[in-house]
């Protein structure tokens, strides 16, 4: 064998130890990066996410009865991850699922459901935005729902009208919020929840007492 033939044979072998090199401390680098979860937003949290035994209760002016919403089970999960179809690797997302019952007394009956909050972290892998269940029924004897967004600014869509202090009855709330949805009115109050819900000539729900834990 030649000089010029083991100086490239060398060579080779030398680029084939830099490739595996590089492979392993790839592996290495991903298996030891910490797992991120990015987590629903801080301001979502303090308005919707309730631990489980947590309960309000609403008088209804139109109907002049009382209803009860009570969490019955809250769960902190993740989801997403993996690779996207291009090929990206990407982290995951909290997921917050809450269930909770309804109880109309002017009905009698008792209304189950679930509420889905879910990371928006804005690329890769998430459905954006949240699915909320209300304290408030429709004539389907469901509980009526609405769907938002929020950013990591704290803008919500659709829009939420911010107000320092809003007075319902004899009770006065701050840092409350107002959504306008599907022709119903929702009042959010930080660290208490949904409290008050209105459509013109149909309900109006305010709260008139609570036991809520976060």
């Amino acid at each position: 064998m030649t000089y010029l033939e083991k100086r490239y044979r060398n060579r080779g072998k030398n680029i084939l130890v830099i490739i595996a090199a590089t492979i392993v401390m790839s592996l290495i680098g991903v298996a030891c990066r910490e797992e991120h979860v990015t987590p629903v937003n801080q301001l979502v949290k303090d308005l919707f996410c309730f631990k489980e035994g947590s309960e309000w209760t609403y008088y209804d002016s139109i109907s002049q009865t009382t209803q009860k919403m009570i969490i019955t089970k809250y769960e902190t999960l993740k989801f997403g991850g993996g690779k996207s179809k291009r090929g990206k690797v990407y982290d995951f997302a909290e997921d917050i699922k809450m269930e909770f019952t309804v109880e109309n007394t002017s009905q009698l009956l008792f209304v189950k459901g679930k509420t889905w909050l879910k990371a928006d972290i804005g690329c890769d892998n998430t459905l954006d935005g949240m699915y909320i269940s209300t304290p408030a029924i429709d004539n389907t004897l469901r509980c009526t729902e609405f769907s938002l967004s929020c950013d990591i600014n704290n803008n919500f869509h659709p829009s939420a009208t911010y107000l320092s202090t809003y007075i319902v009855g004899k009770a006065t709330y701050s840092d409350v919020y107002v959504f306008n949805q599907n022709k119903i009115t929702y009042y959010v109050s930080k660290h208490i929840g949904f409290i008050r819900c209105v459509e013109n000539n149909y309900f109006d729900l305010v709260l008139i007492n609570k036991n809520v834990v976060q």
